[in-house]
């Protein structure tokens, strides 16, 4: 981190200390505080991101899953804008947030110039998904990363969704599903999304794909520790349910020690929601970009949950920003539709661009992967161990987007 940059998070984490907090003191349990909004802070990068970063030709976001209101079942938190023809450009014409991009706005290697890494990655989602993988080939293709296969040992399915029959095609093991997801395309997509986000940030992690047998918490539950026990060191969970007294019995099943699970806020605005709101989860907020050359701010998105949980207590490395209770999030990264990642599915037409807080934790959990230091402390701790100078405070009004979101490798 150079000097500019390192004084730019100095001063602006001063700031957001000032306009929550002060650390020793108390708020009542279950209160929130408005984040302060001196001004956004800033990363200097190295070049200018892609032109095709700001692409007007897509429709509308539109949310992969309907927001739930069952306690104890999940929803996906992923909205996507779809690329479409109009005045006779191609349909296939791809653009959103680059592997690169991103690189260069959290400031750690682009995937092709990493080296290799053992980091396993699990990613949690519901029911099954057959063209995961081929969809995860079109999008590595795109970009010049390196394949990532069942054949080769670097993509692998688990859970009870995922494939129940192998059978060898050509000398290839191949999978037949057990649970197809006709029903379910929002959670296929979210599949997509979570695994192209992975490999944008961690080109050379292995990923494991644990699809629980129904959204329901105990079935995603017990899907975190099928990846758990497939090899994951880092888990993502980007979906939620409506924060209820009855998590208490499942906090658990998302806290498997010393693994860490990624948990997204949400995208409905203030509001807990579970597993985010775990103790023990590290839960990440979400951001909106604003470019100016080589300059580009982040400030909290509008529509990132976030709050103060009326769960779970604080754990004791958390500044008291929630008093006694626990302060969703802790960490913060780009989740605004408006400046997504570009994405394939197949089973929505081709290329896109896909956003949400469900993309900002695979971001940041592919970056804590990619720190190498995935076994230190419990949840979150070495996080806000490590918080002077490595994260500069994403500012906004309403919700509590915790440390930011980080600046380079040195964050983890």
């Amino acid at each position: 981190m150079n000097s500019f940059r390192k004084l730019l998070a100095f001063c602006t984490t001063a700031a957001f200390l000032a306009g929550c907090e002060n650390t020793g003191a108390m708020l009542s349990p279950g209160a929130s505080r408005d984040v302060a909004t001196s001004g956004p802070r800033g990363h200097e990068l190295r070049v200018p991101l892609g032109a095709h970063s700001i692409e007007p030709l897509h429709d509308a976001p539109v949310r992969l899953c309907a927001p739930g209101a069952d306690a104890l079942h999940a929803t996906c938190l992923s909205s996507v804008r779809m690329e479409r023809t109009r005045d006779g450009l191609a349909a296939d014409l791809v653009s959103g947030l680059t592997p690169t991009d991103l690189a260069n706005i959290y400031g750690y290697a682009a995937p092709s110039l990493q080296s290799a890494t053992g980091g396993v990655i699990g990613i949690v989602v519901a029911y099954d998904y057959a063209g995961v993988e081929s969809d995860l080939a079109a999008y590595r293709a795109k970009y010049g990363l390196a394949t990532c296969s069942t054949a080769n040992g670097c993509f692998k399915k688990v859970g009870a969704a995922a494939a129940t029959v192998v059978t060898i095609v050509a000398g290839v093991p191949t999978s037949v599903s057990a649970h197809p997801t006709s029903s379910s395309s929002g959670w296929a997509a979210e599949a997509d999304a979570d695994t192209q986000a992975v490999s944008a940030v961690c080109g050379k992690c292995k990923i494991v794909v644990a699809e629980a047998a129904s959204d329901s918490l105990s079935d995603l539950g017990a899907a975190v520790k099928a990846a758990v026990t497939a090899g994951a060191s880092v888990v993502d969970a980007s979906f939620g349910a409506p924060e209820s007294a009855s998590h208490v019995a499942f906090e658990s099943a998302f806290e498997p020690a010393p693994v860490k699970v990624f948990a997204a806020a949400g995208d409905s605005g203030r509001g807990a929601l579970f597993p985010a709101s775990a103790t023990g989860v590290v839960a990440v907020a979400g951001t909106t970009l604003s470019v100016s050359g080589l300059l580009v701010t982040e400030s909290l998105w509008s529509d990132s949950g976030g709050g103060c949980s009326t769960v779970f207590p604080r754990a004791s490395y958390q500044p008291q920003w929630c008093g006694a209770s626990r302060s969703v999030a802790d960490l913060a990264a780009v989740a605004d539709p408006a400046d997504g990642l570009a994405f394939y599915d197949s089973g929505l037409g081709g290329w896109g661009i896909v956003g949400g807080t469900s993309i900002a934790a695979p971001i940041v959990a592919s970056m804590f992967a990619l720190s190498g230091d995935t076994v230190a402390g419990s949840g979150a701790e070495a996080l806000y161990a490590h918080a002077f100078l490595t994260y500069a405070p994403v500012l906004g009004s309403g919700n509590v987007p915790g440390l930011g979101a980080p600046l380079s490798l040195a964050a983890f």
